[in-house]
């Protein structure tokens, strides 16, 4: 016996289907540089071991994984070290998400500054 599951979020326009049945035919791919120029946020270390903020999406593309080098500075402005993460969002277009990413110890950081390098999603339909 074989069971059909579904993933879904709930975003505040309703609820999403994020399985693969429910995107159809669409493909998961590097979104354009016009689509990337688009994503943006507000994200930083939190003091526990986690990148994390939110993600807006103008673009038209439904985003579904970034990828971030985030880079942690001490207090006196030196930088401590400088990563490059991936993360799995959900950000439908015109739409905000979260992003949280776990990046390990972070105690006693002055500040930390981040940008998006990529992002993969998929097209409308």
């Amino acid at each position: 016996m074989s069971a059909d599951v579904n993933s879904e979020i709930f975003s505040g326009s309703g609820w999403l289907d994020l399985s693969s049945s429910g995107r159809g035919s669409a493909k998961t791919e590097d979104l354009p540089p016009d689509e990337l120029a688009r994503l943006t946020g507000n994200a930083a270390l939190g003091g526990y071991g986690w990148f994390s903020g939110t993600l807006y999406n103008g673009g038209t593309w439904t985003v579904n994984e970034v990828v971030v080098r985030v880079m942690a500075k001490e207090r006196d402005g030196s930088v401590r070290w400088s990563r490059v993460f991936r993360g799995n969002v959900s950000v439908p277009p015109l739409s905000t998400g979260k992003i949280n990413i776990e990046v390990g110890a972070d105690q006693g950081l002055g500040s930390s500054t981040w940008e998006i390098l990529s992002a993969k999603g998929y097209r409308p339909e």
